[in-house]
């Protein structure tokens, strides 16, 4: 059974397997080994808890934080010399957003 621990105030100390990124492959993977009650998982996330921010609550609202570093690190690709040299926006999430 997942539970959500605050890491400043945890006193878990041990863990069988660290998972970097969540992601929907990173927390399946948790999940199936916490199957096990015996086993404990650790998943690191990068950014801000966001569990109650509208904008990501809320449907439709994903492109309004393309372009807002507060929710997007903002990679951009180097011009693409077979596409007249356009810089194409390669979007990633900088939050932990726990559904």
């Amino acid at each position: 059974m997942a539970t959500h621990i605050d890491p400043f105030s945890s006193p878990a100390t041990h863990f069988d397997y660290l998972i970097a990124r969540g992601g929907t492959a990173g927390l399946m993977r948790a999940a199936r080994l916490t199957e096990d009650p015996d086993i404990t998982v650790g998943v690191f996330e990068v950014g801000l808890d966001r569990t109650d921010d509208p904008n990501i609550l809320t449907p439709g609202f994903t492109p309004t934080m393309w372009d807002n570093p507060e929710y997007n690190w903002i990679f951009d690709t180097v011009p693409q010399t077979n596409g007249n040299n356009r810089v194409i926006n390669h979007p990633r999430q900088e939050s932990a957003w726990r559904i």
